[in-house]
């Protein structure tokens, strides 16, 4: 037995009286996460969220739907340093707004980017398991090392940690340690 669930429409002006008004593009700007954060919690180089505002989002989401899946994802610079010494930072901080970019723009709408360190970065994924945190890192991976493909002397390492909203508070531990030993 199947039932459908129709709700029926009553027509309470003519379309004509607005046609005008219905006729005119509306123009939307790309949301951005991190906006409601403010400007002091925005890491001024890179135009994303500071360690703090991310580490806030990633508890807040987590104490919001405590059993819903929540997920972290981790990104290192490697050889931001030596970029440093030969080319100066202007170069390296060039490079740092590039990855931020980039990331920004191979994550969705929802996800918060932000950065945790000079040379890492991070994203809350809120509502992402297992399957889709590894799809967003090895997403950031392609896309960073097309991005970085001029710079030969630096890579992008990314990885995931998934849980649940109880699990927030050691999400991005777990997800900056296997990370913590590449130079």
């Amino acid at each position: 037995m199947s039932t459908n669930r129709f709700g029926h429409l009553t027509l309470l002006q003519s379309s004509r009286t607005h046609a005008r008004h219905a006729a005119a593009p509306i123009q939307l700007p790309r949301h951005r996460a991190y906006d409601r954060f403010g400007g002091a919690s925005r890491d001024g180089l890179c135009d994303v969220a500071t360690r703090d505002a991310l580490l806030d989002r990633l508890e807040q989401v987590g104490e919001l739907a405590p059993m819903a899946p929540l997920s972290f994802v981790a990104v290192k610079v490697v050889g931001l340093g030596e970029l440093n010494r030969e080319r100066g930072h202007s170069k390296g901080d060039t490079l740092l707004r590039l990855v931020a970019d980039t990331i920004t723009k191979a994550t969705r709408a929802t996800d918060m980017v932000g950065r945790i360190s000079g040379n890492e970065f991070g994203v809350v994924l809120q509502g992402t398991g297992a399957t889709g945190a590894d799809a967003v890192a090895a997403r950031l991976s392609f896309h960073l090392s097309q991005a970085l493909a001029a710079y030969p002397m630096i890579r992008c390492e990314a990885a995931a940690a998934t849980g649940s909203g109880i699990n927030a508070p050691m999400l991005a531990t777990v997800a900056l340690d296997p990370l913590a030993n590449l130079a």
